[in-house]
């Protein structure tokens, strides 16, 4: 990702690797936090995905064959690859 993309995302936190052309990243432990995805080319952020709970707990991001996967508390969603 370019400097300056703005988002700090947790370099012990899992990392998906590139997904059909996107990479998934947990972010820090905070109210407004979740999952990003960013574009491999560019590093630009696609989307954010947040469960609006405001729960501060780690999110984690594994790969489910080429969707990821996050779980946030004790609840696990699947996303759709982008």
């Amino acid at each position: 990702m370019p400097p300056g993309h703005g988002l700090r995302v947790l370099l012990d936190s899992p990392l998906v690797r590139p997904l059909k052309g996107t990479l998934y990243g947990a972010t820090e432990c905070d109210k407004d936090g979740g999952v990003h995805a960013f574009d491999v080319a560019t590093g630009k952020r696609r989307w954010t995905y947040n469960d609006r709970t405001g729960d501060i707990q780690q999110w984690y991001v594994v790969a489910g064959g080429d969707r990821p996967a996050v779980m946030h508390r004790k609840r696990i969603c699947a996303l759709p690859a982008v």
